[in-house]
């Protein structure tokens, strides 16, 4: 479940006891970039405890200094930089919804769907523009 969410761009509050944190770490991995983080602890009780930072820093704190109680993970968006946005405009519609499926293990139709919201296009018209694309000869 994990792997799928790493593509979400909307912000993320996951919640586990700090001894299932232990186990399965539950922090996101590299594959989900450096994204704005918050480690809860205990929230609205008297030893609550905020952890800010980025996903990466935090999750190394939390190694160093495991916590305790029940957490509460909230994950913000990807910070896109200016060579992702480069790379999301000149690359062809097909080859995205191919990416999608395989680097978010996503199927067909979530694909398709996900890279229509980044484009800004309805689900007709990136249908269209997929089905377009397949028909052209591919360069040899």
């Amino acid at each position: 479940m994990l792997e799928h969410l790493r593509i979400e761009e909307r912000t993320m509050i996951l919640r586990s006891a700090a001894s299932r944190c232990r186990e399965h770490r539950p922090m996101p991995r590299k594959s989900w970039g450096d994204r704005p983080a918050c480690i809860a602890r205990e929230v609205t009780k008297l030893h609550e405890e905020f952890l800010r930072g980025k996903t990466l820093a935090t999750a190394e704190s939390l190694a160093e200094r495991p916590a305790r109680g029940e957490i509460t993970l909230v994950v913000g968006p990807p910070i896109p930089s200016d060579s992702t946005r480069l790379a999301d405009s000149t690359q062809s519609f097909s080859d995205r919804v191919e990416e999608l499926i395989r680097q978010a293990k996503l199927d067909r139709k979530d694909a398709l769907k996900l890279a229509a919201k980044e484009r800004g296009l309805s689900r007709r018209a990136a249908y269209d523009q997929l089905v377009e694309s397949k028909g052209k000869p591919t360069k040899t």
